[in-house]
């Protein structure tokens, strides 16, 4: 799914627990109910793309974007080598700004992400929601076990192939480059997706989806659209690193604090966030006062919040050396991915960081 870092917000783009839930006989009937349950209701509203193209009372705005998915599935299937079949080839509109909301949570004092299990998938690190009210009630109930949680709306999943996913009014508006970015990454998780391994999932698909968008933009003619998109890039780089120095940070606060009272380890952890929200600021006033970043921002601080990010992006910049020494050819890059996926999470991650 996606928790991809739009400019404005982190998506938790979760990597398709849904379809494979539908499957599943175990764990909370409720929970199950809700997943098949929403999904099928988001399945029941779909249209066909190219009948809504041809509709003359379909919004211009709309008709533009449906006719821009288009391209960008071709692109993406003739170019990038992603699956996408009949992906993407109808829309719906769910009346809603979120497709899903997902729930992630952490100790207090670690970075350790919780963890949720789920048939063929393994274990992930978020627990996904069509009501945001189921949502919010499954939150409470981490805090009231003393963890730090974080709730996110999502605009986009991947069924991993179960389902033909379609395109949803939650991003349907997105900008080009963005829509392109959400497209190439979630077909990403369509043509890999190792169980059990969010962070390599996430950021091997945010990595498909910046290089894609990138080409799209290039060989598409758009060069103005790609210069913004460039700048962005940048931005979320320098937001991205100064997340990735507060998780070192209070890793090294927490081992220190350990034998402290407790007030005391929460004082420590407060001043390290202190500090990232002072990057920020500093950041924000380099761009010119103001930030793309300002609704995570917005979101109490905390170690779930912050590993939303580190899923997405601490692997990106090791999928994207990858890429290069790959010749920059899609096939043999997703052989090398397939490589990885044959290792054990502890050996992929380390031959990744390597």
């Amino acid at each position: 799914m996606l928790n991809r870092l739009p400019r404005t917000t982190i998506r938790p783009v979760l990597v398709a627990w849904l379809s494979i839930t539908l499957l599943s006989g175990c764990g909370s009937a409720r929970y199950y109910w809700q997943a098949a349950s929403g999904h099928m209701t988001l399945m029941s509203r779909r249209e066909p793309i190219r009948s809504l193209v041809d509709s003359p009372t379909i919004d211009s705005q709309l008709r533009s974007n449906l006719v821009l998915v288009l391209e960008l599935r071709d692109f993406a299937q003739h170019r990038l080598g992603l699956p996408a079949g009949r992906h993407y080839t109808k829309y719906a509109d769910i009346h809603r700004p979120c497709a899903v909301w997902n729930v992630s949570a952490a100790p207090e004092f670690s970075l350790e992400a919780s963890t949720w299990w789920y048939p063929f998938a393994g274990r992930l690190k978020y627990r996904g929601f069509f009501a945001k009210s189921d949502a919010a009630q499954f939150a409470r109930k981490l805090r009231e076990q003393g963890l730090d949680v974080s709730m996110g709306c999502v605009d986009a999943y991947s069924t991993l192939g179960f389902f033909p996913d379609p395109v949803l009014n939650t991003f349907i508006d997105r900008e080009p480059a963005e829509l392109a970015e959400l497209l190439f990454h979630e077909l990403a998780h369509q043509r890999v997706f190792v169980a059990g391994d969010t962070d390599f999932n996430e950021a091997m698909a945010t990595a498909v989806g910046q290089i894609g968008a990138r080409l799209w933009l290039g060989e598409s003619g758009r060069r103005s659209l790609l210069s913004a998109y460039e700048l962005a890039l940048e931005k979320e780089r320098r937001f991205v690193g100064m997340v990735q120095q507060t998780r070192k940070e209070l890793e090294t606060v927490y081992a220190a604090t350990e034998s402290l009272p407790l007030e005391a380890r929460r004082s420590a952890k407060l001043s390290v966030l202190a500090r990232l929200i002072k990057m920020h600021e500093d950041a924000r006033a380099d761009w010119g006062g103001s930030s793309p970043y300002d609704a995570w921002f917005a979101i109490p601080l905390n170690n779930a919040h912050l590993n939303s990010v580190a899923t997405y992006y601490d692997l990106v910049p090791a999928f994207e050396s990858l890429f290069n020494g790959s010749g920059r050819q899609w096939e043999q890059f997703f052989d090398r991915v397939r490589e990885l996926q044959k290792l054990s999470k502890k050996e992929r991650h380390a031959r990744l960081v390597r």
